[in-house]
C-alpha cells in the first residue's frame, strides 16, 4: 500500500528525523567499507556512455524546447 505523500509520510513510511548527536555510534571500518564500495559502483556508472537513442531524445526535447514559447505548457 502507497501511503500519501506529505512532509513526514514516504511510500515507505513515515520519516523519522534524528539529531545526529542522539544517534548511536557507527562502525567506522564498516562505514568506510560501504562508502568504498558504493563509489566504485556509482564511479562506473558515471564513466558509462549514454545510449545513442537517449541522446536523440534529448536533442528532440531541446529543439522542441527552442520551438516553443516560454512560459507555453501546450
Amino acid at each position: 500500500m502507497v501511503q500519501r505523500l506529505g512532509s513526514t509520510q514516504t511510500r515507505m513510511g513515515p520519516i523519522k528525523v534524528t539529531h545526529p548527536n542522539l544517534m548511536p555510534k557507527r562502525n567506522s571500518t564498516l562505514d568506510d567499507q560501504i562508502d568504498e564500495n558504493l563509489k566504485k559502483a556509482y564511479s562506473d556508472v558515471l564513466n558509462e556512455e549514454v545510449p545513442d537513442r537517449l541522446m536523440q531524445l534529448l536533442e528532440q526535447l531541446k529543439s522542441q524546447d527552442k520551438k516553443t514559447p516560454s512560459g507555453d505548457v501546450s
